[in-house]
């Protein structure tokens, strides 16, 4: 399989596995901007302290495992860009889709570029969650000369 089919079947498993959980049973979904702006809105508010207060938990568990689905599927998308960098020096059709500055991104700093993206677009939270989690990152790291 060439890369980009690899990649492609990547996403599509990220998307299957992450995004399709059932809320009724206290799972959490991420198929849409409305349900990734409000985990990542956890996911922010986990970076900044402000879930625990000295060890003592002052919000629901579920917005813990909230912050936690954020975060991981942000650092998902992450890596598969990686791949897509990878592949990019060896391709001219492969591209990355965004690009993260050389020190790297902490998962606390995306999660914050997500949410404002998608509180500053509000007739998007429809969309797919995949999609908008892109568009939200090559909008603050757009690839351009020398990234």
């Amino acid at each position: 399989m060439k890369p980009f089919g690899y990649l492609a079947v990547s996403i599509l498993v990220m998307v299957l596995t992450v995004g399709r959980a059932d809320a009724q049973r206290g799972q959490i979904s991420l198929k849409d901007g409305k349900s990734l702006l409000e985990t990542c809105e956890n996911a922010v508010d986990v970076a900044d302290g402000k879930l625990f207060t000295e060890h003592v938990p002052i919000r629901q568990p579920m917005d813990w495992a909230s912050a936690m689905t954020c975060s991981g599927y942000l650092q998902g998308v992450i890596d598969l860009n990686a791949g897509y960098r990878t592949h990019a020096g060896a391709s001219e059709t492969v591209r990355p889709l965004f690009c993260i500055p050389a020190n790297g991104l902490e998962i606390g700093q995306a999660a914050r570029v997500v949410a404002r993206f998608l509180r500053n677009h509000p007739e998007r939270l429809t969309q797919d969650a995949i999609a908008l989690t892109v568009d939200a990152l090559r909008d603050s790291f757009p690839c351009g000369a020398g990234r």
